[in-house]
């Protein structure tokens, strides 16, 4: 029983679209509904449910759960992607992998289920194993992985440091950015080398000097670690589904494809 916005109206999609949605789902694959957000106040709706059947374990440790997401608010498209979530270390990270963005409908049609349900399918196991295969194969000393976080954080520095600095290259002196930002960026990576290390599921051999657990520290520093200015909520939830949290984690995802490549 979600309260969503009284003072806004839904065009075109409507919140009981998101039912209708997962039921037609749910006749090809068993789901286990398990997550309703509302966020902005009202005006944005998101659920999530597992598709339980396609679990599937990589390494003899590393489980890995499929759940179908719809998203749909007041005046902004409906969208519906599945997202890969790590039970061993409570890690989610959409469009895992195949770096395609999610099916996406403008809110000024009504919602086409004949048309959403041509285009939507359940991503196969092989697609993300090779990736992640081939990252636990991609060791990193001290340095590369280092370098690794850097380059995430200056991929956003913007929203990070509020740094609107061209080029591609990390800062290499407290120069390029002030002193007080070049500080924060290195406690950054000493914040992710501690979660390197510590964050949960990081002892598993899978992840052990390689890619896959320096990318899973990222994982782990947006959605349950890192501080933020955010004090709603529903705000931060926003910002690690959809917003600046949510960013970051797709650096980290490109950066680490690119490492494994």
């Amino acid at each position: 029983h979600a309260h969503v916005s009284t003072r806004h109206k839904f065009e075109g999609h409507q919140p009981e679209d998101m039912v209708r949605f997962f039921a037609m789902v749910a006749a090809e694959h068993p789901l286990a509904f398990e997550s309703l957000v509302v966020l902005d106040h009202g005006r944005t709706i998101f659920a999530a449910a597992k598709a339980y059947q396609s679990r599937s374990t990589l390494f003899g440790t590393e489980i890995i759960e499929p759940y179908i997401c719809f998203s749909t608010g007041v005046d902004r498209a409906t969208n519906v992607w599945c997202e890969l979530v790590l039970p061993n270390c409570m890690n989610a990270f959409p469009n895992f992998i195949n770096g395609r963005s999610a099916l996406r409908f403008t809110h000024h049609k009504k919602l086409r289920f004949l048309d959403l349900m041509e285009r939507f399918s359940m991503e196969g196991t092989t697609t993300y194993q090779a990736d992640i295969s081939a990252m636990a194969q991609r060791y990193l000393d001290t340095a590369e992985r280092r370098r690794y976080f850097s380059r995430i954080l200056w991929d956003n520095r913007a929203t990070l440091y509020q740094v609107k600095m061209a080029g591609e290259n990390a800062p290499r002196t407290a120069v390029e950015m002030s002193i007080e930002k070049f500080r924060k960026h290195n406690d950054h990576i000493d914040e992710l080398e501690h979660w390197n290390n510590n964050a949960p599921g990081q002892l598993q051999d899978c992840r052990q000097g390689n890619v896959w657990g320096a990318f899973n520290a990222v994982l782990f520093w947006t959605d349950h670690a890192k501080r933020s200015n955010v004090h709603e909520q529903h705000s931060r939830k926003n910002s690690i589904l959809q917003g600046p949290l949510n960013a970051i984690k797709k650096s980290a995802l490109r950066s680490a494809q690119a490492l494994a490549a």
